[in-house]
């Protein structure tokens, strides 16, 4: 089992809410409270238990169902398959993802009793691929394979974020345990972990993991992500870098950047190669490298003022070629079972609360802040003398527009 399987497992058994406690004192002029800490490690873990683990009008969480499946390629070679599932009885709010919530676009059509599902996915020589059903319904009866017709090119994407410094190392921390860290969230925490610098034309740069998209792979572009603010009043700007080098000559700034005094998501797109001037390759996104030259992606100040930057990531986009028709996987149910996942319902009826209200009926008499994506954020901001507890576990989180996303959950407790 990997690691990201294990964290999946974790999530979607929801026994016990998994949270890592981190204790973050600004507090630096007081000696350390140990009661203090027990106490605010107390509330933090009581109020998670009603988020995230009961079950109840006040909870987070709605329950679904997961079906898995396996696919095992039969033909030894590298291809794209249309894969057609006809399930009984119907189901609805239908979505399919792969091992890593990575969602694949599909066909849902419901009728007699019975649900369609059509999707595209690519295979390697003799790879095994599991695939994650997700839908609203009771459980499946009998899943029938039908026939694979021929589909067209369908368009894919995957994040992958920072896991080394790599080259330029400029820029300084400002909170959190170190530079990769600072910015590798999946969500991005503001203030609590980020890097920063006050100096013009200063660089800090990262080795990327590898995307893994296949090897029939093409149209592929690259994005890159960053989230950033500055903190004094006159302008101050910033650029997206991707460098094969420290040179200056191997280096490529995008378009500057005006930064506001709250945090914004920034995007470099990249539709070719700036180091080759050519298309990007399989082997650019998936190794970041070409004839030797490392390829790493960051930040750059083009202004000497107080900036921060909390968030770096690379969304690669490729599309994956049409099939044949032909059917080269066989395929196993390995389960059906129901999970629990964040709604939007649950996080609206949330939001709508007055924050002092929301603690009463929690009970909960410290103060927090709810650190999510997808818009289901709440609570109000610490202050910069609080020492704080901070919560940090994996969900599922339901999109606006009904899908699922693999995701974290940060809660703040002072």
């Amino acid at each position: 089992m990997t690691q990201i399987d294990f964290v999946i497992a974790v999530v979607l058994s929801l026994t016990i809410v998994f949270f890592v406690s981190v204790y973050v004192s600004n507090n630096f002029a007081t000696q350390f409270d140990n009661l203090k800490f027990e106490e605010l490690k107390s509330s933090a873990s009581s109020l998670s238990k009603q988020l995230f683990e009961i079950k109840d009008d006040n909870s987070l969480m709605s329950e679904l169902r997961m079906l898995e499946m396996l696919f095992i390629d039969t033909s030894g070679s590298v291809y794209s398959e249309s894969i057609n599932l006809t399930i009984t009885p119907a189901i609805s709010d239908v979505y399919v993802y792969d091992s890593f919530f990575n969602q694949i676009p599909a066909n849902i059509i419901s009728n007699a009793g019975t649900t369609n599902v059509s999707f595209l996915t690519s295979f390697n020589a003799n790879e095994k691929k599991q695939i994650k059903i997700i839908y609203n319904g009771s459980s499946v009866s009998q899943i029938t394979r039908t026939d694979s017709s021929a589909t067209s090119s369908q368009s894919q994407s995957i994040i992958v974020r920072p896991i080394a410094v790599q080259h330029s190392d400029q820029w300084s921390l400002g909170a959190g345990s170190n530079k990769v860290s600072a910015v590798n969230e999946v969500v991005s925490d503001g203030d609590i972990s980020y890097i920063t610098t006050s100096s013009n034309n200063f660089v800090q740069s990262y080795n990327f993991s590898g995307s893994g998209i296949p090897s029939t792979a093409t149209n592929i572009y690259v994005e890159l992500h960053f989230v950033a603010i500055k903190t004094v009043s006159q302008n101050a700007n910033i650029a997206g870098l991707m460098a094969w080098g420290t040179q200056s000559g191997r280096q490529s700034e995008g378009s500057l950047f005006a930064l506001t005094n709250s945090y914004q998501e920034f995007i470099r797109n990249m539709t070719t190669n700036p180091h080759t001037g050519i298309s990007w390759t399989v082997n650019d996104v998936n190794n970041w490298t070409n004839s030797n030259n490392i390829y790493v992606f960051g930040v750059k100040s083009k202004t000497g003022r107080n900036m921060r930057t909390s968030q770096i990531f690379i969304k690669i986009g490729y599309s994956i070629p049409g099939s044949s028709g032909s059917i080269n996987t066989n395929q196993t149910m390995l389960s059906d079972k129901k999970i629990l996942i964040v709604t939007q319902e649950r996080c609206n009826s949330l939001q709508n609360l007055q924050y002092d209200d929301a603690r009463n009926i929690y009970g909960f008499n410290n103060q927090f802040n709810l650190i999510m994506a997808a818009n289901c954020s709440y609570g109000v901001e610490p202050p910069l003398s609080a020492n704080i507890i901070v919560n940090s576990f994996p969900i599922l989180l339901e999109n606006s527009d009904g899908s699922i996303t693999f995701s974290e959950a940060k809660l703040l407790v002072w």
